[in-house]
């Protein structure tokens, strides 16, 4: 995962220590319009491509300074006159056509929160024409009503809009002297995103970190999720409650690392790895030297590889097993009590087979990059060029099907505890389909649009299968049926292109990670439609 400065997103929300948000309490009951609900962008046509933002959120223009929200122009038509809409229900504690002058009318709408705080909106550059009304002072409006119309200030029709935490009757300035995200404002398409994701009904909890994470996280057996930003390393409990911060030392950076049941193991960017237990004590640490561009968690072993192809596996101890040469970059891997696979690409593919000791048992040549997952018997699935084959503990190669087409590099394989195989062949039809232990076909889904880049996908205990992107989409299927679910989104950040991170608790509770400052949770059950606590059973 790259370094990558992101946003900041000070919710009202956010503790001192900085990061959770527990699933939203009741707001008071004397909220004026009531408690929002539900969230949307401020026209009707933004996911048809009308609506785009031209000068974003944190903006720096000379002479002005950094932009406190976005500027949102149409590319079909002029936008001017058109209607602007409040983005949920909400108290209008501003309204005025001349609030800026020469650049037209200003709104503020209050909108209260699940636990009584509040935020604001704000609707610049506007106009009362074409019988778009701006509404009364102390009157409440509701999602998607009409607010004004986009009017014609200096410059080109464009509509002005903000998020923020002050300032309820006073339309601003548009800018301010440093950066936004600092003074109360928020990344407006940022929040709107995650906001629909937080009033899912299956949302549970979430976190925003301060700096920007380095790391994906780690979710330990136990439900603990660690996470490594610029600066510290923490952990959440499975309530959300922030229980630990450890802060590094000036230059450590840790860029990539795995969790446990006793902790936490992490690779730092000085050729070090680390380990601490779960209260994030640093218990002891190996210099490695070299220059690691790998670190993989592969259950009982680690995997470390250098830029000249030299593959060195540790145990969960730190303790060296075993150094191999002229081992292509590692895409792969799977791991079961019984044997860990790991595969190589892209000149010259590879599968390597381990003990769960650190023993290489076998070292097969591919024609192109393969997938690999658990098997429910304890040995591998690997996913070929055109063919699914079955490993045994024994590393024996049993052939289970060809009937199927993929691209080698865009697809992905899973497996569950009963023998369910899922695969996503990365064609354009973007296909999930999921197999038997002996490759029959048991359902086909197509993803749609739900999924616009490669998913990873995780399985918890059986209930579903869950699919997330880089552009910040989740989507959970039924194991059963391969009924589509609950799909959503979270912002995916200011850097296109980081990888995801999703996995799954005993429980059935997904986190889910992409953009560098949240990791979200989510009620797996409950994207599919299965009421909380409902026991995940092999339907076959």
């Amino acid at each position: 995962m790259r370094r990558f400065r992101g946003i900041t997103l000070l919710l009202a929300l956010t503790t001192v220590l900085g990061a959770q948000l527990a699933a939203p309490a009741h707001a008071q009951s004397d909220a004026p319009c009531g408690v929002v609900d539900s969230v949307g962008f401020p026209f009707d046509n933004v996911s048809q491509g009308g609506y785009y933002v031209r000068y974003p959120f944190g903006y720096h223009r000379e002479g002005w300074g950094f932009h406190t929200g976005e500027d949102w122009f149409n590319s079909q038509t002029r936008g001017y006159g058109e209607p602007v809409r409040a983005i949920a229900d909400g108290l209008v504690t501003y309204s005025s056509v001349y609030g800026w002058g020469v650049d037209k009318g200003v709104v503020i709408i209050e909108h209260t929160l699940h636990d009584g705080s509040v935020i604001y909106s704000v609707y610049g550059h506007m106009e009362a024409i074409n019988g778009h009304r701006f509404p009364p002072e102390r009157t409440c409006v509701e999602r998607g009503d009409v607010v004004g119309a986009i009017g014609d200030p200096r410059g080109r029709p464009h509509l002005h809009f903000e998020i923020r935490h002050k300032w309820q009757a006073f339309p601003g300035f548009g800018y301010t002297p440093g950066p936004p995200d600092l003074e109360g404002f928020e990344n407006p398409t940022a929040y709107i995103i995650n906001w629909q994701a937080w009033l899912n009904p299956a949302y549970k909890w979430h976190t925003v970190t301060r700096e920007p994470m380095t790391a994906h996280p780690a979710l330990a057996p136990d439900g603990m999720v660690y996470v490594a930003t610029e600066g510290f390393i923490q952990n959440y409990g499975p309530d959300s409650v922030l229980q630990y911060r450890f802060p590094l030392g000036t230059g450590e950076v840790v860029s990539q690392m795995s969790a446990d049941p006793i902790g936490v193991t992490a690779y730092m960017t000085e050729g070090q790895l680390r380990r601490y237990q779960h209260n994030l004590e640093n218990t002891e640490y190996r210099e490695l030297g070299g220059n690691y561009e790998t670190f993989l968690d592969a259950g009982p072993l680690l995997f470390l590889h250098a830029n000249g192809g030299t593959l060195r596996v540790f145990d969960r101890s730190l303790v060296q097993r075993g150094q191999f040469q002229d081992v292509g970059r590692p895409q792969n891997h799977a791991a079961t009590g019984q044997l860990v696979a790991l595969t190589t690409g892209q000149r010259t593919p590879e599968v390597l087979f381990f003990s769960p000791q650190g023993e290489l048992l076998q070292r097969a040549s591919l024609r192109s990059v393969a997938d690999v997952a658990p098997a429910a018997d304890g040995g591998v699935l690997v996913r070929s060029t055109h063919a699914l084959w079955h490993v045994s503990p024994g590393v024996e190669w049993t052939f289970l099907t060809e009937d199927f087409e993929v691209a080698p590099n865009l697809s992905t394989l899973a497996a569950d505890g009963w023998g369910s195989v899922y695969l996503y062949a990365g064609k354009d039809d973007r296909q999930l389909v999921s197999l038997s232990a002996d490759g029959q076909i048991r359902w086909q889904t197509s993803l749609g649009d739900t999924i616009s880049t490669r998913p990873i996908i995780a399985v918890g205990g059986g209930c579903a299968v869950y699919l997330g992107s880089s552009e910040g989409q989740l989507a959970a299927i039924n194991a059963a049926t391969g009924e589509l679910g609950e799909t959503l989104q979270i912002y995916p950040g200011d850097a296109p292109g980081q990888e995801a991170w999703i996995d799954v608790s005993d429980d059935e509770t997904v986190y889910f990670a992409v953009g560098g400052t949240q990791v979200i949770a989510l009620d797996g059950r409950r994207l599919i439609g299965l009421p909380p606590g409902t026991p995940c059973v092999n339907p076959f």
